[in-house]
């Protein structure tokens, strides 16, 4: 399941809102790559500097969830859309 949201994180300047996206997958030896993408057009999509992976739970099932988010809070955004691909290795 994929969850994009906007969320309260305070990473020590107090808190400030950011996009995140979480997504729930599998974790394998031959895991998928989860590659976070960030774009402010819908059209150009950034990968080096874009989504940050901000935390990874893992659950007792094999399964893991991974949230990702804008690396700036939305305050000094301009705007802006996260997406996910999954690659195979």
């Amino acid at each position: 399941a994929v969850r994009v949201e906007v969320t309260t994180i305070d990473l020590g300047a107090g808190p400030r809102d950011y996009l995140t996206l979480s997504v729930r997958h599998r974790v394998t030896s031959n895991e998928i790559s989860i590659v976070p993408e960030l774009s402010h057009d819908l059209l150009n999509w950034n990968v080096a500097a874009g989504a940050v992976l901000h935390t990874r739970s893992f659950h007792g099932d094999g399964s893991a969830t991974s949230v990702y988010r804008d690396p700036n809070p939305l305050s000094a955004a301009t705007g802006g859309y996260l997406r996910v691909r999954f690659v195979q290795p």
